[in-house]
């Protein structure tokens, strides 16, 4: 369970949310700006916590199965 909770904050925060910073800033920066790269950096931090959350929460369920 520790595992998958690690493993969620890591996609959650670490993939997701400074990914999508990232993601942003480069199509910032990016010769023809376009809109796309942008929406999708910001659709990616928004969805970061759901991400993480489901994550999270499947691991914990996933674990209690096996426990049980």
């Amino acid at each position: 369970m520790l595992f998958g909770v690690l493993l969620g904050i890591y996609i959650g925060v670490y993939i997701m949310f400074i990914g999508g910073i990232v993601q942003i800033i480069n199509a910032i920066k990016a010769t023809p700006v376009e809109a796309m790269p942008i929406a999708l950096g910001v659709a990616r931090m928004v969805c970061a916590s759901i991400v993480g959350s489901i994550i999270v929460f499947g691991s914990i369920v996933i674990g209690r199965i096996v426990i049980d």
